[in-house]
C-alpha cells in the first residue's frame, strides 16, 4: 500500500479524473518538463504511479495526462 492509497483506497474513475487535475495544477513546470512531489518526479510518471495505487489502469486515462 503506497502513500495515496493509504488516505483514499481505491477508487472510481470521477475520482481519479479529479486527482489528475490537481496534480497538474500543483505541478511546476522545470527546464520545459512538468514536475510534482518531493522528491520531484516528472508528473506524467507520478499520474501514472497513482493511477495504479487508486486501482485502476493508467491507459484508461490517456486523454487526462
Amino acid at each position: 500500500m503506497g502513500y495515496i492509497s493509504s488516505f483514499c483506497g481505491p477508487q472510481g474513475p470521477e475520482f481519479i479524473r479529479g486527482f489528475l487535475a490537481a496534480m497538474k495544477i500543483y505541478a511546476v513546470w522545470n527546464h520545459g518538463k512538468e514536475w510534482i512531489g518531493s522528491p520531484e518526479k516528472e508528473l506524467k510518471q507520478a499520474q501514472k504511479e497513482a493511477i495504479i495505487e487508486l486501482g485502476d489502469d493508467p491507459a484508461e486515462y490517456e486523454d487526462e495526462i
